[in-house]
C-alpha cells in the first residue's frame, strides 16, 4: 500500500506543477479546517480524536498553512480564492491567526478573497482539546467577520444583501462570491440564498453580462452523487442555476464535500474541489484565456511538506475508515487475514474516491478476493451499498476539465 500511495502522490503533484499557464491563473483552496495551535495539545490526545473523524488531519493545521503559503508562492497565480471552512469549528482563535497567515500572503504579492463556510461563524461547539479535557472556546460572531478578513472581503456595494459575498475582478476574470451559509442565530449544515441575495445575484450577474464569470460559493449547486445528503447543495439551487444559466455562467466552484468531484447540469459545471484538511491536500488551479476555462486538481508538492507527512496523512485517513469497520468485520467467520483483506479494499477505495483518483474499470474492485468477500459476507450492509453506488458511479473526470467560453 504504501508503494501506491507514494505513486498517487507522485502523480498528483506532476499535475499540481504541469498546469498550463493561461491569461489568468486562479488558485482555489477550501475547508482548511485550520485550528490554532494553542487549541490543542501535541501529546496525541486531539489526534485520537480526530481518528474517530472523517480524516482530517487538523493536528497538522500549523504545517498544513505553512505549505499553503509555500505552494501560493510556487505558483503565483493572479489570486488565491478560499471558499469557506477557514476553521475547525469557528474558534476565534484560529481565524485571528489564518488572518495574519493570508495577510502574509497578500504582502508576498498575491491577492486572497474568503467567504465563510458552515464552519466558521457562531459556532456552538468551538472547543479547544487538551489531556485533561475538552475546553469551551470563543466562537466568531458574524458581525466580527469582517473586521478579522476586511482586505480579503470580495466588493459589495449592498453588504447586508451581498452578505460575505460580492466580486473580484481578477485579469479577465470576474470572480462572483455567493455568500449561502446559515449562521444566524447559529450555524448550520445546509446552505440556502436568501431572497434579498438573489436579488442582488441577479443584478449582479447582469451588471456583468458579457464579461468571463466564475462564480463560488462554500455549498454545491449539483448533487454530486446520489448519497450525498441533500445538506451538501444549497436549498433553493434551482433559482441560483436558472440565473447563472441565463448569465451563461460555464463554471461554479465550490467546496463542502470534502470530496474531489465534477458534475455538469444544464451546460453549468460544478467543480468541488477536495478539503484542504484531508489527503492528498487538494487545491484547485483554474486558468482562464484563449477561449476556455480550465480547472485542475493539484495535490501539494511534497517539498513543500515534510518528509514523509503525505504517506502518514493517507494512512490517517485510510485509518478512520477502518476504525468505523473493524469492530463489524471481527464479528464475520472468517480468518483474520480475509478481515484484513476486507478492510484494505474499504481503504483503498474510500481513499481513492476523495481524492478523486479512482479508477473503477480496475479488475482489482470487482474479481479480487477481496471484493467476493464483501460480495459475500457484507451484500446490503451499509458500507457494502456505499461502495456499491461508487463502483456504478458514472462520473465525470473528478480531477480536470476544460470549458470553452462563448
Amino acid at each position: 500500500m504504501k508503494q501506491s500511495v507514494s505513486l498517487m502522490i507522485l502523480l498528483l503533484s506532476f499535475i499540481c506543477v504541469a498546469s498550463a499557464t493561461a491569461d489568468t491563473r486562479l488558485m482555489l483552496v477550501t475547508d482548511l479546517h485550520y485550528l490554532a495551535p494553542e487549541l490543542y495539545d501535541t501529546s496525541g490526545y486531539f489526534e485520537r480524536i480526530l481518528l474517530q473523524g472523517d480524516g482530517k488531519v487538523a493536528h497538522e493545521s500549523e504545517t498544513l498553512l505553512n505549505a499553503l503559503k509555500a505552494e501560493v508562492a510556487h505558483q503565483a497565480p493572479d489570486a488565491l480564492l478560499i471558499s469557506g471552512d477557514l476553521t475547525f469549528n469557528g474558534e476565534t482563535a484560529s481565524h485571528v491567526r489564518l488572518a495574519g497567515a493570508l495577510r502574509e500572503i497578500e504582502e508576498a504579492g498575491t491577492p486572497v478573497y474568503v467567504i465563510p463556510g458552515n464552519h466558521d461563524l457562531n459556532i456552538l461547539f468551538a472547543r479547544g482539546y487538551f489531556p485533561d479535557g475538552i475546553t469551551v472556546e470563543k466562537t466568531l460572531p458574524s458581525e466580527a467577520y469582517p473586521e478579522i478578513y476586511q482586505e480579503f472581503l470580495p466588493s459589495a456595494d449592498d453588504r447586508s444583501s451581498a452578505r460575505m459575498g460580492g466580486t473580484a475582478r481578477v485579469g479577465d476574470v470576474t470572480l462572483l462570491f455567493l455568500d449561502g451559509c446559515v449562521y444566524e442565530p447559529h450555524a448550520e449544515t445546509y446552505g440556502v440564498v436568501p431572497e434579498a441575495t438573489l436579488n442582488w445575484l441577479r443584478e449582479t450577474l447582469e451588471a456583468h453580462r458579457g464579461e468571463t464569470v466564475v462564480t463560488i460559493s462554500h455549498h454545491s449547486l449539483i448533487p454530486h452523487s446520489s448519497y450525498m445528503q441533500p445538506m451538501f447543495v444549497l436549498q433553493n439551487t434551482r433559482q441560483v442555476m436558472n440565473l447563472l444559466q441565463a448569465a451563461g455562467v460555464r463554471l461554479h466552484l465550490s467546496g463542502h464535500l470534502h470530496l474531489q468531484h465534477i458534475a455538469e447540469e444544464d451546460g453549468i459545471t460544478d467543480a468541488a474541489t477536495a478539503a484542504f484538511c484531508i489527503y492528498p491536500h487538494t487545491y484547485a488551479m483554474i486558468t482562464v484565456g484563449h477561449g476556455q476555462i480550465q480547472y485542475n486538481a493539484c495535490g501539494l508538492c511534497p517539498e513543500h511538506l515534510p518528509e514523509g507527512f503525505s504517506e502518514r496523512s493517507a494512512d490517517f485517513f485510510m485509518n478512520t475508515t477502518a476504525g468505523k469497520l473493524k469492530s463489524w468485520t471481527d464479528t464475520l467467520p472468517i480468518t483474520e487475514e480475509q478481515k484484513q483483506q476486507m478492510l484494505d479494499y474499504a481503504m483503498k477505495l474510500n481513499l481513492q474516491y476523495f481524492s478523486g483518483t479512482i479508477e473503477r474499470s480496475l479488475p482489482y474492485w470487482t474479481e479480487s478476493e477481496a471484493a467476493s468477500l464483501w460480495q459475500q459476507y457484507a451484500d446490503g450492509s451499509q458500507f457494502a451499498d456505499y461502495m456499491n453506488e461508487i463502483l456504478q458511479e458514472k462520473a465525470l473526470p473528478a480531477r480536470s476539465v476544460v470549458l470553452s467560453l462563448p
